[in-house]
């Protein structure tokens, strides 16, 4: 089994043990350019049922799992982490820049700093086209083995 193989079943494995990804049935697309994540148009990630808007909280969890993610695999990747360590959320930053349709929606996180401490993971969301941003996240995570320390 080659590296990223590996990674990807860590990536699998840490999805289907989050809640939040189950309950929106939150699917892995790939983890070339960073972990990329897809959430389908479901009623159940619409705060407005009425308008069609995609909630605001949804937008901000999908982002986040990916950040997560996007840190748990390059740790791994490091060797800087065990494989059961799950990178904590210390930080937080969302922009949101437009309204989400009732479209398939994705996520994309990449690694900016991975630090002794903590990591730094940005994040773009987006429907019909990449370049096209609903809402962006800056996230600071906390490595495991600084839990301790």
């Amino acid at each position: 089994m080659g590296e990223r193989d590996k990674q990807l079943e860590l990536i699998r494995a840490r999805l289907t043990d989050m809640p939040f990804a189950a309950h929106v049935n939150i699917e892995l697309v790939g983890i070339e350019d960073g972990v990329t994540l897809k959430l389908s148009a479901d009623e159940t990630v619409f705060g407005n049922s009425e308008i069609g808007a995609m909630h605001g909280g949804c937008m901000a969890g999908l982002m986040e799992t990916a950040a997560v993610l996007e840190a748990a695999r390059h740790m791994t990747e490091l060797n800087t982490a065990e494989a059961s360590d799950i990178p904590v959320p210390l930080n937080t930053t969302t922009q949101y820049l437009r309204g989400g349709k009732k479209l398939p929606t994705f996520a994309r996180a990449e690694m900016l700093k991975h630090g002794r401490r903590s990591s730094t993971i940005v994040c773009r969301l987006w429907q019909e086209h990449e370049g096209v941003p609903l809402a962006s996240m800056t996230a600071i995570m906390m490595t495991p083995s600084s839990k301790t320390a």
